[in-house]
């Protein structure tokens, strides 16, 4: 019988304590939205010459910005993977986004912001769906005001790895309108880009163990193993964490994906 090897990948997606996970919702907040409110009685008109609360929002909304897009998650897209676009307002002004909404240029669908939302001076916010709406080739979002008026646009990105990089900012808010703003790398969804989140775990390994070494085509293969350097307390996970067991011979190839339990340990056997 022909001699089967195996090897062992291991991918997990991580997030810093706190973020909210992706679910089936359009939205999602990782800071408070507010409703815009009425100005106080007795709110006197600006002095002459300076700028009016209107005209100071609209330089503040026009300096809002597509921070960071996830075209195509680690996992099974629209299953337990989602993808999500961010958009970030760098300001210190209260900025009202009511109405406004983000073009897909691959599909021509258009996406809501949701309704009421103003975001905070620094504030981070992921719009996401339950679906697959994002391409993972040649894809590009343009965000719009309540007018119409295009406020930011991507450059046509492309992501066709399946992994935890995203297409982001090299610095948060950079818009140069040069394609050389934006990089592929580890996502930093609702932080800082170009910071490693705090939260992170320095290493990650994973331990396995097989019942013997060398295999041939028919045996049962029992494994079983731990995924360590991952402060359980401090994390909580984007999606799923996966291992991914690729097992090859001569004449033979064959790919399983294994959910470990809550305390990241795992057991499988599989029949080669």
């Amino acid at each position: 019988m022909n001699a089967v090897t195996l090897a062992l990948i291991l991918s997990v997606a991580l997030a810093a304590s706190g973020a909210l996970a992706h679910g089936g919702a359009y939205a999602q907040y990782l800071g408070e939205g507010i409703e815009d409110e009425a100005p106080a009685e007795g709110t006197e008109s600006p002095a002459e010459g300076t700028e009016s609360p209107a005209e100071a929002e609209n330089e503040s909304a026009s300096k809002i910005v597509i921070n960071e897009i996830e075209l195509n998650p680690f996992g099974r897209d629209g299953y337990d993977a989602f993808e999500w676009i961010e958009i970030y307002n760098p300001t210190a002004e209260f900025v009202s986004v009511d109405g406004w909404t983000i073009d897909i240029s691959s599909t021509n669908a258009t996406i809501n912001v949701p309704d009421g939302l103003t975001l905070k001076p620094g504030q981070y916010f992921t719009i996401t769906r339950a679906d697959e709406w994002l391409r993972d080739i040649t894809e590009s979002a343009t965000l719009r005001d309540a007018n119409g008026r295009i406020i930011d646009q991507t450059p046509l990105l492309i992501d066709v790895d399946d992994d935890l990089d995203t297409w982001q900012r090299s610095h948060d808010a950079l818009d140069t309108g040069s394609q050389k703003d934006w990089v592929l790398r580890l996502q930093t969804q609702g932080q800082a880009n170009g910071e490693r989140p705090d939260d992170a775990p320095e290493r990650i390994s994973i331990n396995v163990e097989t019942d013997k070494l060398k295999y041939a085509v028919g045996d049962t293969v029992l494994i079983r193993g731990s995924i360590d350097g991952v402060d359980l307390a401090r994390t909580s996970f984007l999606v799923t964490p996966h291992v991914t067991l690729k097992i090859s011979g001569d004449d033979y190839s064959q790919e399983f994906i294994i959910t470990p339990q809550d305390d990241l340990t795992y057991s499988t056997q599989i029949n080669l």
